[in-house]
């Protein structure tokens, strides 16, 4: 487990590095020269271990890790996700012939701001309810349209028969 609290080190100065060496050159312990500069042991080793590969003192460029996802199957994910939020990360990979884990997957479309959230519910359209709304419906087919600009309407939703199974997840971006 990593504590919060620890803070982790800076890399060490050219001006620290060329001391180490210095120090090295000049038959001190490694430990002495920790001690002297108030830094591990271990960082004094590691710094004249691999003092050979730098230049002046300078910090060792870091390697990337390579990417596990092509730039076609990433553009292939985001328009599959795009067209069809609900799919899950199996029906992704199945769509794309892929063995990406759903770890992968997960750090791609946070990288591209998508992530999962639950979708709002619909309310549950009753056999009852339905035959209401038919009967309202075929009483008002007449109106004119002065008679309907009249209505007020509360708020529009959609409805779907037979719903209210369990919870259905989408990809969203946050707006």
């Amino acid at each position: 487990m990593v504590d919060g609290n620890i803070q982790r080190r800076q890399p060490l100065t050219p001006f620290l590095r060329g001391y180490i060496e210095k120090g090295s050159v000049n038959n001190e312990s490694p430990a002495d020269i920790a001690i002297e500069l108030n830094i591990p042991r271990s960082t004094v080793y590691r710094t004249l271990q691999f003092n050979y590969l730098r230049v002046n003192g300078e910090t060792l460029p870091r390697s990337d890790r390579p990417t596990l996802i092509s730039s076609i199957d990433e553009r292939n994910i985001l328009r599959l996700i795009r067209v069809d939020p609900r799919l899950r990360y199996l029906e992704i990979r199945e769509a794309l012939l892929s063995t990406y884990s759903d770890d992968t997957l997960l750090r791609l479309l946070k990288r591209h701001g998508i992530t999962n959230w639950r979708a709002k519910r619909r309310p549950l359209l009753t056999p009852d309810v339905a035959k209401k709304r038919l009967k309202w419906a075929k009483d008002h087919v007449n109106w004119a349209s002065d008679e309907w600009r009249a209505c007020i309407w509360s708020d529009e939703c959609s409805l779907e028969r037979g719903a209210g199974g369990g919870r259905v997840w989408v990809f969203r971006t946050p707006k």
